[in-house]
């Protein structure tokens, strides 16, 4: 029966479930060979990779890492580079890879080997390969065998800037973007937008929020009317659940402040 070498999850907390998704893990050419020449098999499955082998012992362990260039296993994370760029927490400039090594990996509280990753140059010859890891296998006969292993991906932090557009030429006496939790952002002020449009302009100022595949935080559009005859404030909610940044409507710049995300509500 077919047991593990070694295992590694790999985690992003962009995800709902904290598991990376959308993703392949591919051996390099020679690694390739030296898995179909003693029968390892790799499995991948719900973020959590593993080499399995007939063979688990430390004297098979030593004698692969004799036949492996340098000692090492190359596995090469794939994926769309785009959409893993916009939700990991990288450099805005980034056009490499992430490189991993198993023999930097440190022991969490957890008794997990957690390895950072490193960011390089990009790998030669494929252009969806985002991270690569090198497991050493000496490291793996230190640590013993089925030894797991842990990648986690933080996500991105984004400024958010909302510009409303009144098409509707809604009468707005004091509008805001507020939480549940009473979070809000500041403004508006007034903005013309490249088209010539004007809009209302609304920043979250200092606040950062990381991105969610399910936000956590969710804004809403209100108008805040103030009653003359009792110092109350009554609010209408002109729009449940503001946008938040996705792949598919983000404009991101680079500012003193770091990166913004700018959206667009149309009323």
């Amino acid at each position: 029966m077919r047991a593990p070498l070694f295992q590694i999850e790999f985690r992003h907390d962009y995800f709902a479930d904290g598991k990376l998704a959308e993703f392949q893990l591919v051996a390099d050419g020679p690694t390739a060979q030296l898995l179909d020449r003693y029968q390892l098999v790799a499995r991948l499955q719900n973020g959590l990779f593993g080499l399995l082998g007939d063979r688990v012992n430390a004297d098979f362990i030593a004698y692969l890492r004799d036949q492996a260039p340098a000692g090492q296993l190359t596995f090469l994370l794939c994926c769309d580079p785009r959409r893993f760029f916009f939700i990991t927490d990288l450099p805005l400039d980034w056009l490499g890879a992430l490189w991993l090594s198993s023999s930097e990996g440190e022991k969490n509280p957890s008794g997990q080997i957690e390895i950072s990753p490193t960011p390089g140059e990009r790998w030669a010859g494929r252009g969806d390969v985002v991270a690569v890891i090198r497991l050493d296998l000496d490291d793996l006969l230190a640590r013993g065998v089925d030894a797991y292993y842990l990648v986690d991906f933080k996500a991105r932090e984004l400024a958010w800037q909302y510009y409303l557009v009144n098409r509707s030429e809604v009468i707005l006496q004091n509008p805001v973007i507020v939480a549940e939790n009473g979070q809000r952002f500041e403004g508006p002020e007034s903005f013309q937008l490249p088209s010539g449009e004007q809009a209302l302009s609304f920043s979250c100022a200092d606040q950062r929020f990381p991105l969610r595949q399910v936000p956590k935080i969710v804004f809403d559009l209100v108008d805040r009317l103030a009653l003359s005859s009792e110092e109350q404030l009554v609010e209408h909610c002109y729009i449940k659940g503001l946008p938040t940044p996705g792949q598919a409507q983000w404009g991101l710049s680079e500012r003193s402040s770091g990166a913004v995300c700018t959206l667009y509500v149309y009323l």
